[in-house]
C-alpha cells in the first residue's frame, strides 16, 4: 500500500472511532439527564406521596392545632356527662385509652407518676375510654384524682369529630379548647421527661 493511500486509510479510521465516540459521548450524555430527570421526578413523587400519607395519617387521630371544645357521653355511673374543655377557665389535659390496649396498660404507670405530681391540679382532668364498654372496676384500679371526668364511653358524634381513634394519647388543651400538645402511642423516658417539662409538672 503506497503512503498516500495509508494516510487516507488511517484518516478515514480515525475519523470512524472520532465520530464512533462523539455518538457515545452524546447517547451517554442523553441517558444521564434522562436518569436526573427520572430520579427527580421520582423524589417529586415520594414526597407527594409522603405529604398525602402525612395529610391522611391526620385524618385518624387529633392534631396540634385543632379544636375539642366539647365531649360528651356516659360516666361509670351510665349517667349522661358532658365535659366544657373551652370555658376559658383553665387548660385540660385528655386521656386517651383503652380497656383492651396493651400499650395503654403499659402507659398508665406514667400516667399515675403525672396524675401524683405537683401542680397537676392547675389541669381540668379528663378521662375517655375511646373502645367498647369498661370492664367493672377498671378504672378503680387506677388512682385517679377525685376531680377528673371519665367519660366510660363517648358519643359516636364526639368520637368522629375530635378524631378519637388512636389510644393511649395525652392531649393538652387551651382555655379555649384548642389543641396545644398531643402526644400519641407509649410515652418512653425521654418522652416522659419531655412531657413533664412542658406541662411544668414537678414529682412529690
Amino acid at each position: 500500500m503506497s503512503p498516500l493511500r495509508a494516510a487516507a486509510h488511517f484518516r478515514d479510521f480515525t475519523s470512524r472511532v472520532i465520530h464512533v465516540n462523539s455518538v457515545l459521548l452524546f447517547t451517554a450524555g442523553v441517558l444521564f439527564v434522562l436518569l436526573i430527570a427520572s430520579n427527580w421526578v421520582l423524589l417529586y413523587h415520594s414526597r407527594s406521596l409522603t405529604r398525602a400519607l402525612q395529610a391522611r395519617q391526620s385524618d385518624l387521630y387529633p392534631t396540634q392545632g385543632m379544636r375539642i371544645a366539647r365531649i360528651a357521653g356516659l360516666g361509670l355511673d351510665g349517667a349522661p356527662v358532658e365535659v366544657d374543655t373551652s370555658d376559658g377557665t383553665r387548660d385540660s389535659l385528655v386521656f386517651l385509652f383503652s380497656p383492651t390496649c396493651q400499650i395503654c396498660t403499659a402507659n398508665w404507670p406514667f400516667w399515675d407518676r403525672l396524675l401524683s405530681s405537683n401542680g397537676i391540679d392547675r389541669f381540668r382532668l379528663v378521662f375517655v375510654n375511646i373502645a367498647p364498654p369498661l370492664p367493672p372496676g377498671f378504672v378503680s384500679s387506677y388512682r385517679l384524682p377525685e376531680s377528673a371526668r371519665v367519660l366510660a364511653l363517648v358519643d359516636p358524634q364526639y368520637l368522629a369529630a375530635h378524631k378519637f381513634s388512636v389510644s393511649p394519647a395525652l392531649l393538652r388543651l387551651d382555655p379555649g379548647g384548642t389543641a396545644t400538645n398531643v402526644w400519641l402511642g407509649q410515652s418512653r423516658p425521654n418522652t416522659q421527661e419531655d412531657i413533664i417539662t412542658t406541662l411544668g409538672l414537678h414529682g412529690r
